[in-house]
């Protein structure tokens, strides 16, 4: 089976048809998609109203904020931030900015970073300005999983399940 098919067999939504392009989605349409890839996700919108998604994959939680979205119902943005934050356990050190630093050194996928509560932290961006296929799209989202959630976690010296 060729990986477009897969990706379309695996999506019960025609949103997903394969050869769609995607230049902007509603908060539903972020949920659907976390869904087909086996995450647990729930809408939710922040304080300005738009749409933000409070999600897990494998035990570990993130959100995925939204920028900008219309302001028509139901919003439709076109960046996703996808960002999660880990509680070091103690006052961040030198030691732990410098472990931010060689993550950002040595990967090409996501951001790490100490947050402003003091955690350690990794974000991943998706652009869907000017359109985006189903492929990229569904490929983004487990790279954020694959390559970048997990690897952050070990990275910290973390096991990851």
């Amino acid at each position: 089976m060729s990986a477009a098919a897969l990706v379309a067999g695996t999506l019960s939504s025609p949103v997903y048809a394969d050869g769609t392009v995607y230049n902007d989605l509603s908060g539903s349409e972020i949920v659907a998609l976390l869904d087909a890839h086996g995450y647990s996700a729930t809408l939710t919108t922040d304080q300005g109203g738009d749409p933000e998604i409070m999600a897990a994959a494998d035990g570990l939680k993130f959100t995925v904020f939204t920028y900008n979205c219309n302001t028509q119902a139901p919003r439709r943005c076109n960046g996703l931030q996808f960002e999660s934050a880990f509680d070091l356990g103690h006052k961040p050190t030198e030691a732990d900015y410098v472990a931010m630093n060689q993550y950002n050194n040595d990967k090409v996928f996501g951001r790490a970073f100490i947050n402003k509560d003091g955690d350690a932290a990794v974000d991943f961006v998706v652009n869907l300005t000017g359109g985006v296929l189903t492929a990229n799209l569904m490929d983004d989202v487990g790279t954020w999983k694959t390559y970048v959630l997990e690897k952050f976690i070990q990275n910290l010296g973390w096991k990851t399940s």
